[in-house]
């Protein structure tokens, strides 16, 4: 995969060509996604990059045709660490999110995965840790935009809600659950 992205062109280019090699209709019908080159682009570092695979991940079509199946697990550790990624560095791209585009998809695919009933208990309770530690360890604009964004969304539901219900014995954590409920509120 590394020679892949290492050629010459442009990351664009290289972004499209990949994706050609691995979105492919043989008879009207989706080729086998390999699993292994989708775990592959998965760990890059390119920001570019992980917003294709998300936009791959996030279509159930092509999700379908990876072979062997790729856990559910997978996908969550994936779809946080470029939510975080998007968050933090607002990226400028054709391919990757901005900051709050990537809450608000993060929050939306989270609930709509969750109401399918897709995740483990244990699933949810890391996505509960990684929001805490993100929200944590990041400054005002990005507590902001968590609280705004992903947790805004999240917290429409009230199962959900119950499961961040401990964040309200944390100050700082239950200023995020504020913010959000008062976010969530302008737009019901």
């Amino acid at each position: 995969m590394s020679e892949t992205l290492a050629s010459g062109s442009s990351s664009d280019t290289r972004i499209r060509d990949l994706l050609r090699q691995m979105i492919r209709k043989e008879q009207g019908a989706f080729v086998p996604l390999p699993r292994a080159l989708l775990a592959s682009c998965m760990l890059s570092h390119d920001i570019h990059l992980l917003g294709a695979i998300n936009s791959i991940l996030d279509m159930p079509d092509y999700v379908g045709t990876i072979s062997p199946k790729l856990e559910f697990r997978h996908i969550l550790s994936f779809k946080m660490r470029y939510c975080e990624r998007c968050i933090t560095d607002d990226p400028k791209s054709e391919w990757a999110d901005r900051r709050y585009a990537a809450g608000w998809d993060f929050g939306r695919w989270f609930l709509l995965n969750y109401n399918k009933k897709l995740f483990q208990p244990s699933d949810v309770m890391t996505m509960r840790q990684w929001l805490a530690q993100f929200y944590h360890k990041s400054g005002p604009d990005i507590r902001a935009c968590i609280a705004r964004t992903v947790l805004a969304e999240i917290l429409r539901e009230r199962d959900v809600r119950l499961l961040f219900s401990d964040w309200e014995k944390l100050s700082e954590l239950r200023q995020a659950l504020q913010t959000a409920l008062a976010q969530k509120s302008r737009f019901m």
